[in-house]
C-alpha cells in the first residue's frame, strides 16, 4: 500500500541553513511581496527567517486562505501571531525546528482545515493545542520526537480526516486517544515505539480505510485493540515482532490488503480463517511455511 506523500517540501534531515532574518528585513530589501495576493496565498517558505517581526506590515493578512512558512528557523512561534489570519484554511510549518508550541498559538484559527507540523523537534503539545480548530481535516505531525500525548489532544476534531503522527517516540496511547475522530479514514502511527497497544484504541473510528502500524515492536494485535475498524481496507503491519498472524484480522471484514513484511511469522492462528476478503491471501502464506 503506497503512504501518503511529504508534499510540503524536503524531509526533516534536510534544515535550513540558519541566519538572522527577519520579515522586516525581506520587506525592505523586496523579496516578498508587500501584500496578500489575490487567490490568498501568502508563501514565505524556505527563505531562512527566525524572527517574525514585521509580519503585520504585509497588507491583507486577514484575507490569507493558505500560509506557508515551511522550511523556516522558529525553535518557537510568538503567541497571537496568528490572529490576524482569519479567513485561514491551510498552514505550512514543515521543517521549521519548532521545539515547542504554545498552547494558544492556534486558538484563533477557527476556519484552519489543514495543519502541517512535520519535520520538527516537538517533544511534547499541550492538552488544548488544537481545542480551537473544530473545522480540521488534516493534521501532519509526524517526524517530531513526540514520546506521549495527553489524552484530549485531539478532543473536538470531529472533522478531521487525516492524521500522521509516524516516526515519532510515542510508546503508548490512551484508549480515548481517538474517540471523537469519528470520520478519520487515515491514520499513520508507524515508526514509533510500540509494544502494544490498548483495547478499544480504535474502536470509534468507524469510517477508518488505512491504518499504519509498521515499524514499530508489536507482538501481538487482540481482537479488542481492532474492535470497530468496520470500514479497514488496508493495514500494514510491517517491520514488527509479531510471530503469529492474529487472529483478530479475521474479524475485519473489508480488509483488501495487508502487509506482514519483516515479521518473525510461524503460524497463522486457525480463527483467522473467517471467510473474509483475506482468506486467499493468508492461506498462499500458510502454504509457503
Amino acid at each position: 500500500m503506497k503512504k501518503k506523500e511529504r508534499v510540503n517540501g524536503a524531509s526533516a534531515d534536510n534544515a535550513p541553513s540558519c541566519c538572522d532574518v527577519s520579515i522586516a528585513a525581506l520587506l525592505a530589501q523586496q523579496e516578498i511581496e508587500t501584500s496578500v495576493l489575490a487567490d490568498g496565498f501568502l508563501d514565505l517558505s524556505y527563505k531562512n527567517i527566525t524572527d517574525l517581526t514585521g509580519l503585520h506590515l504585509i497588507d491583507g493578512l486577514d484575507r490569507v486562505r493558505e500560509l506557508n512558512l515551511s522550511g523556516n528557523f522558529f525553535a518557537r512561534l510568538p503567541a497571537g501571531i496568528f490572529d490576524p489570519f482569519i479567513q485561514l484554511k491551510v498552514l505550512g510549518l514543515t521543517n521549521c525546528q519548532l521545539t515547542t508550541i504554545d498552547e494558544s498559538l492556534f486558538s484563533n484559527l477557527t476556519q484552519l482545515e489543514q495543519l502541517y507540523l512535520d519535520g520538527n523537534h516537538l517533544k511534547r503539545l499541550a492538552a488544548q493545542t488544537f481545542a480551537s480548530l473544530k473545522n480540521l481535516e488534516i493534521l501532519w505531525i509526524d517526524y517530531n520526537e513526540l514520546q506521549e500525548l495527553p489524552e484530549s489532544l485531539f478532543a473536538g476534531l470531529s472533522r478531521l480526516e487525516m492524521l500522521w503522527l509516524d516516526a515519532n517516540q510515542l510508546t503508548t496511547l490512551s484508549p480515548n486517544s481517538f474517540a471523537d475522530l469519528s470520520r478519520l479514514e487515515l491514520l499513520g502511527l508507524g515508526r514509533n515505539q510500540f509494544a502494544s497497544l490498548p483495547p478499544n484504541l480504535f474502536a470509534s473510528l468507524a469510517n477508518l480505510s488505512a491504518l499504519w502500524l509498521d515499524g514499530n515492536h508489536l507482538h501481538e494485535l487482540s481482537a479488542q485493540t481492532l474492535a470497530g475498524l468496520r470500514q479497514l481496507e488496508n493495514l500494514d503491519l510491517s517491520n514488527n515482532e509479531l510471530d503469529t498472524v492474529p487472529a483478530s484480522l479475521a474479524h475485519i471484514a473489508t480488509l483488501q490488503e495487508l502487509d506482514l513484511r519483516n515479521n518473525p511469522l510461524r503460524s497463522i492462528e486457525a480463527k483467522v480463517y473467517g471467510g473474509n476478503d483475506l482468506q486467499n491471501l493468508l492461506a498462499t502464506l500458510a502454504a509457503k511455511k
